[in-house]
């Protein structure tokens, strides 16, 4: 299923994070401790932030080699839509610990530009 609408993606993303977050804290005791956003921003960083900047490193890699044009160009709109993931993240981070609704915008626009980019590789296989 795909999302357009950004509060759903937003939702959707903040419920099961927060869900995983819940889980975790309760296998630790650690649900009473008032440290919960904490939690939740440092599950964006761990498990959403670094893993795209580790992906995005290893395209840039992939970049030095000598691989055909079209490779080439595929690689670097898989660039593009890591970047633009790592924006998305730490925009919905920075959304969550101001605990504000402001960036909804920033995000949707994030979301739509990946989506185009979904689209445009999933249609040049």
């Amino acid at each position: 299923m795909k999302f357009r609408n950004n509060k759903e993606i937003y939702e959707k993303y903040l419920f099961d994070l927060k869900q995983k977050l819940i889980k975790k804290y309760d296998e630790l005791g650690l649900r009473a401790s008032g440290d919960y956003e904490k939690g939740l921003d440092y599950e964006i960083e761990k498990n959403g932030i670094e893993n795209w900047e580790k992906i995005l490193t290893l395209l840039e890699k992939m970049a030095t080699y000598d691989l055909p044009e079209e490779l080439l160009l595929r690689n670097t709109r898989l660039k593009e839509y890591c970047q633009l993931r790592i924006k998305s993240y730490k925009t919905i981070q920075k959304a969550i610990l101001e605990e504000t609704d402001k960036y909804d915008n920033e995000i949707n626009d994030f979301n739509v530009e990946i989506e185009k980019i979904i689209d445009e590789l999933s249609n040049s296989q």
